[in-house]
This record gives structure tokens, C-alpha cells and sequence, in this order.
């Protein structure tokens, strides 16, 4: 995708991006577009926690590196040169190491980062939400407030996953900076109903995660997809239970199509296996962690992937399977539908139920929809004016 000529006039203001590798695959999205404009800075958090998160699969000794460990020094040993074409013409790339869970290393880790920001003395510091790991930052949040933008991914927390220090981390944050970016309209209005104070809220449009396709590599996508596929964690908010009554309408009309369930269960939620039994013949089933290459693999060899949330925000599987060209069928709920050009990059189920979720996945069989949108052109056609909507905002936000 091409990066807008926005004509940003005068000197490049100098950026300090602060993002975690769970946020990675959406702001590396960012980041391409973000340096082309600004001086940019990135630092990346990084712990033993967050070593198997989103992109990363890493096995290595974080005691072994400094707590300032330039992308440069460390993307051999970590086997991340994959990352390169991202951080081509960023003028300076680290990773914030760590080294352990105590209090003690998070204070003197902090203590680098804040060094480090006060040597720089950038326009602007732009933190991609935020961590309790981040508590020790709060002087630096406090002494550069009037330079500070946040990032906030998820104004309010999902069904089932809701922990009172997050909420309460939140309170303060929100109502620190005067600068927050959110990724929905319906994020921004969840958003504005928790702070205190007025704030500048912007939106910015999420990009697909064009990173996953490294992870084709040696993966075989077939012509024949049979599967219609859930795929990522499974949660009380991700709404299986509708998915799975659908499928029992869906099959009563296409008794040969086969469906697929896939993820790590978290925050206590379990899978009716009474019910699946049932549904055998149709339903496939893997509980269990998914790599990258398997979550690639799914989402290639799959003819469309259901979103049938009960509450969200936006979400990464859209953009994943998006940058994969696969269609998406999303539940009207929270900004999902935003993403979503019906006929043209997926469906859009207007009622939170089973029976509209199979009357779009019958639709969707019927007309073999899979056919028609799956090209990389049908699909990306929907985001190519997203880059230039997201440099001229950058160009506001910066200024």
C-alpha cells in the first residue's frame, strides 16, 4: 500500500513511540507511515511475559541483554530480521528489556527509559496504551503531560475479562494526557463517557496486519476452503455459544459444510463439549495455543472467518485475515462493523443472533461469496484511502 504524499510542511517534529509486542502487528502499521513524516523513535516493551505474544515466538535469555538493546544489535540473535522493512527509515529502534518481574528492575528499567526520553527531548511522546509495568513512568507521564498522547485500545473492558487495577491504572491514564487516539467511533464514544475531564480524542484507522503474511511461508492455501472459521482466543465475549447455534441452523440447509473452532480458552470460559458432540460431522474443534504459522494456515485455507462478538472494541482478527485476503462476517457490535464493506471485504450480522448469524452464513454460502471478494484487490480496495486519512491526522496530532 502507498504512502500518501501529505506535503507536511516545515521540520520534522521528533517523535518518541513507546508501543508492546501484544500491540505490535497494528503498530507497525503505524510506524510505516509515521516516519516517512517525523523524526521517529521507536521503543518497544519487552519482558519474559511477552516473549510468545502476537508476532513474537522468541526463546531467548533477557538477562543476557542491556535494558536499551537497539533493534540493530538484537534482531539476528533474536531471529527478527523480519522486521526490517518496517523500521527502514526510523531514526532510532530499542527495545526496553525487563529483566525480571520485581519492583526493583521495573524501577531502574523505567529509570533508563526516562534517561533516555530526557536526552532525546522529543516534540512529542506517544505511548501505545498502557501497562502497570509502566507505573514507575509516571513522573516522566507527568512532567511531559502537555507532549503525552495515548493510544487506548479499549476504553471499557471486554465481557468476562474485567480486573480492578486495570480499570482503576485506566481512571488515571485516560485523564492524564491531553491527546488520546482511539481506533472506533464507538470507541471514542466509550471513551469520552470515562474521562473527566474534555480531552482531544482522535480516531485513527487500523490498517490490515500485513506483517502475518511472513508467516505464509511454506503454508499450502487451496482452492477447494472448506472450513468457515472462529478463529483466536476463546473468551466469554467472543460469543461461541451464538456460533455454534448457528451452525446447527446453517447445517440443516448445507449438511456438507464444515466449520472450525479455534484457540486458546481464557479468563475460565470452557466449551460446551456436550453440544459439539453433537455437531462432529461438521464442527472440528482445536483448543489449544495457535502459533502464528497455524493462525496463517487457518485463515488461508478458510472460506470465511466469523466474528460473532458480544461486545468488542475492534479487532486484530479482522485486520489478520484482511491482510490475508479473507472475507469477514462480524456481529454488529461495538466498531467491528466499521471495518466491514458488506459484499465487498466481508458481512455484517445486524441482530446478535443465532438465526441472523446463519441467515448471513447461508447467504454467504449461497451466493458463494467466497468466490467473488476473495482477491487481494477486492479486498485492500476498502483501506487504500485509510493511509492518507491516517498521515493528514498524524499531521494534526503532531502539531
Amino acid at each position: 500500500m502507498e504512502i500518501a504524499d501529505n506535503n507536511i510542511a516545515g521540520p520534522k517534529k521528533k517523535v518518541l513511540f513507546y508501543t508492546r509486542p501484544c500491540y505490535l502487528d497494528a503498530a507497525l502499521e503505524f510506524v510505516k507511515i509515521a516516519q516517512v513524516y517525523f523524526e521517529l523513535h521507536v521503543v518497544i516493551q519487552m519482558s519474559k511475559s511477552e516473549l510468545v505474544s502476537n508476532i513474537f515466538n522468541l526463546s531467548v535469555d533477557l538477562s543476557q541483554f542491556n535494558v536499551l538493546s537497539s533493534f540493530r544489535e538484537v534482531s539476528s540473535i533474536w531471529d527478527i530480521d523480519y522486521l526490517k522493512p518496517y523500521f527502514e527509515s526510523c531514526d532510532s529502534v530499542n527495545f526496553l528489556i525487563y529483566k525480571d518481574d520485581g519492583l526493583v528492575n521495573a524501577l531502574t528499567t523505567s529509570r533508563k527509559l526516562i534517561s533516555f526520553t530526557e536526552r532525546l527531548k522529543p516534540d512529542f511522546l506517544h505511548f501505545d496504551d498502557f501497562t502497570g509495568k509502566q507505573l514507575f513512568l509516571l513522573p516522566l507521564f507527568f512532567k511531559w503531560r502537555s507532549k503525552l498522547i495515548l493510544n487506548v485500545h479499549d476504553p471499557k473492558p471486554h465481557t468476562g475479562e474485567f480486573s480492578k487495577l486495570t480499570y482503576y491504572i485506566q481512571e488515571i491514564m485516560y485523564n492524564l494526557p491531553e491527546k488520546l487516539i482511539v481506533f472506533s467511533e464507538f470507541s471514542r464514544t466509550l471513551l469520552d463517557k470515562r474521562l473527566k475531564n474534555t480531552r482531544q480524542i482522535t480516531t485513527l484507522r487500523l490498517l490490515p496486519y500485513s506483517i502475518f503474511k511472513h508467516f505464509e511461508t511454506d503454508i499450502i492455501a487451496t482452492d477447494n476452503r472448506e472450513f468457515i472459521s472462529f478463529v483466536g482466543r476463546l473468551s466469554p465475549y467472543k460469543g461461541i455459544e451464538i456460533f455454534i447455534d448457528a451452525i446447527k441452523e446453517v447445517v440443516t440447509r448445507f449438511p456438507n459444510q464444515k466449520f472450525l473452532i479455534a484457540g486458546k480458552t481464557l479468563f475460565g470460559y470452557q466449551l460446551n463439549y456436550e453440544v459439539l458432540e453433537l455437531l462432529a460431522d461438521n464442527i472440528s474443534v482445536r483448543e489449544k495455543y495457535l502459533t502464528n504459522e497455524e493462525i496463517v494456515s487457518i485463515i488461508k485455507n478458510s472460506k470465511l472467518i466469523v466474528c460473532p462478538y458480544l461486545d468488542a472494541t475492534q479487532s486484530g482478527v479482522i485486520m489478520t485475515a484482511l491482510a490475508l485476503n479473507r472475507p469477514v462476517l462480524v456481529t454488529d457490535i461495538g466498531g467491528l462493523a466499521e471495518y466491514i464493506v458488506p459484499g465487498s471485504n466481508g458481512l455484517i450480522s445486524h441482530e446478535l443472533t443465532s438465526k441472523g448469524l446463519a441467515e448471513q452464513i447461508c447467504f454467504f454460502i449461497e451466493n458463494q461469496l467466497d468466490k467473488k471478494i476473495d482477491s487481494s484487490d477486492t479486498i485492500n480496495s476498502t483501506f487504500k484511502t485509510d493511509v492518507q486519512y491516517n498521515s493528514k491526522v498524524l499531521a494534526e496530532i503532531y502539531k
